[in-house]
């Protein structure tokens, strides 16, 4: 026992050793510099004051949708309720969108529950659409405002 006690009582001293050069060789902490005053608000110069532009007013009734004559494309963002950030349901409600004909592009964003939907206006209608959607157990808010949307 003895010999073990004794080399228990090495293993300490080493190690208080060890921890006491390790607080020497710790830098002390450099002290902060003091600031500089601060000058008195009326030696500051203040900026002249710009005039800006009076900003229009924002229209009352964005339109439901924006046509593009050239590519005969429709572009129409409608809410959606109850996606609840679900990327799976919102893939799910994209693919269905997509399969229709007519439709060129569909996003369901499940962070903004928007559908943004670029359809031909002529192979397909916004009553197909809403009701594509519907069909797919998802409900459109219709008190939402809907609006155009453009990916350029």
């Amino acid at each position: 026992m003895s010999v073990w006690m004794a080399m228990l009582a090495a293993l300490r001293r080493r190690l208080a050793d060890r921890q006491s050069q390790v607080r020497q060789t710790r830098a002390a902490p450099r002290p902060m510099r003091p600031l500089p005053p601060l000058a008195p608000l009326s030696a500051v110069a203040s900026p002249p004051i710009a005039m800006s532009q009076p900003t229009p007013e924002p229209q009352d009734a964005m339109p439901a949708r924006v046509s593009d004559r050239d590519n005969r494309t429709t572009s129409l963002a409608l809410p959606i309720l109850g996606l609840d950030r679900d990327t799976g349901r919102a893939a799910a409600l994209e693919a269905d969108l997509g399969r229709l004909h007519g439709v060129m592009r569909a996003y369901v964003s499940p962070f903004t529950s928007l559908a943004y939907i670029d359809y031909d206006a002529e192979q397909v209608t916004e009553e197909r659409l809403l009701a594509e959607v519907m069909n797919a157990g998802w409900t459109v808010d219709m008190q939402a405002k809907r609006f155009a949307w453009r990916r350029y």
